[in-house]
């Protein structure tokens, strides 16, 4: 990389060492650089889905309620963050897999990297407004985030919704539910739940979902 960045090596190369509490109070994860010449997918319910199984294997003796309440700590949904803003920022073309990159990812301002119900609730409102036609503006980084979100979570829903354990199921309707359906399902579970706006965005999403469509309550 010294010979792309500074001139066929010309110029000068600083290396730096950060400390681990340097790391730890920055939020800094050293995240490695992957190559594919593949096209990049970034699916933030299939990352959930990985990171819960992960944590099943890590603590083999828990029960799902307990895993439950494990993937709303901080510690998940940082990994949840981190795994999610790696697919993002941290692909390349094979073409570059000799430069072996290395990059330090960080919450923006020092807060997680994961949204939360707060942040999805703003992002969604502005989406329905859009949708509704009472915004003319052009998308914003929140409408993407909006439907990212809900339409990921009802892929993985109501895709595999079968493998999932019951609890954890959603089943909608025969011939399934729009995007603007899930996201006005979506906005009204997190109006009518306020004191769950903390959690992590993907996980209150899927538990609107499955509160809508419970799957005792369906042919599933």
């Amino acid at each position: 990389m010294w010979a792309y960045y500074a001139e066929d090596c010309k110029r000068v190369c600083f290396e730096l060492e950060f400390s681990p509490s340097t790391l730890q109070a920055d939020q800094l994860v050293p995240v490695d650089v992957t190559y594919t010449d593949g096209a990049r997918t970034h699916n933030r319910a299939e990352d959930w889905r990985l990171l819960f199984i992960a944590l099943a294997e890590e603590h083999p003796n828990a029960t799902l309620a307990e895993l439950q309440e494990m993937s709303l700590e901080e510690t998940f949904r940082r990994r949840l963050g981190v795994l999610s803003t790696a697919r993002v920022t941290s692909i390349k073309h094979t073409d570059w897999g000799h430069e072996k990159e290395i990059r330090l990812l960080s919450g923006r301002s020092g807060v997680p990297m994961a949204g939360d119900g707060n942040q999805l609730l703003e992002f969604c409102k502005a989406t329905l407004r859009t949708i509704d036609g009472e915004d003319k503006s052009n998308p914003t980084f929140g409408t993407c985030y909006c439907i990212g979100v809900v339409g990921t979570t009802m892929n993985v829903l109501y895709g595999i919704g079968k493998e999932l354990p019951v609890n954890y199921r959603a089943c909608p309707p025969a011939g399934g539910i729009s995007y603007g359906q899930g996201i006005r399902i979506v906005t009204k579970y997190l109006e009518d739940n306020p004191k769950s706006l903390h959690y992590e965005s993907s996980v209150l999403t899927m538990a609107a979902l499955r509160n809508a469509y419970p799957a005792s309550d369906s042919l599933h």
